[in-house]
C-alpha cells in the first residue's frame, strides 16, 4: 500500500523537504529529513554509534504539529 503523506515543512523552499509519511501497513513513520550536521551528529554519537545505515536527521520545529499528526495517524486503525 501507498505511503500516507502527513506533510511538508511548509517553510521549506522547495515544497518537498523535510516531509512526513505513516506506513499504513506497519505503522511506521517514515520522515526526510535535512541531514544534519557535523556538531549535531558528533553529539549524537556520544550516546553510541550509527549504523552505516542510519542517519541523523534534523526535523525543524515548524513541523512539531506534523509529527503529533503522525503518530496519531499511525496509532489509527482506519489509516
Amino acid at each position: 500500500m501507498a505511503l500516507h503523506l502527513v506533510g511538508v515543512d511548509p517553510e521549506s523552499g522547495g515544497g518537498n523537504c523535510p516531509t512526513i509519511w505513516v506506513d499504513p501497513d506497519t505503522r511506521d513513520l517514515v520522515i526526510q529529513g535535512r541531514k544534519a550536521d557535523e556538531q549535531t551528529t558528533r553529539d549524537c554519537l556520544k550516546t553510541g554509534a550509527i549504523p552505516a545505515t542510519e542517519a541523523v536527521v534534523r526535523i525543524p520545529a515548524s513541523m512539531v504539529s506534523m509529527m503529533r499528526e503522525a503518530c496519531d495517524a499511525a496509532e489509527r486503525p482506519e489509516l
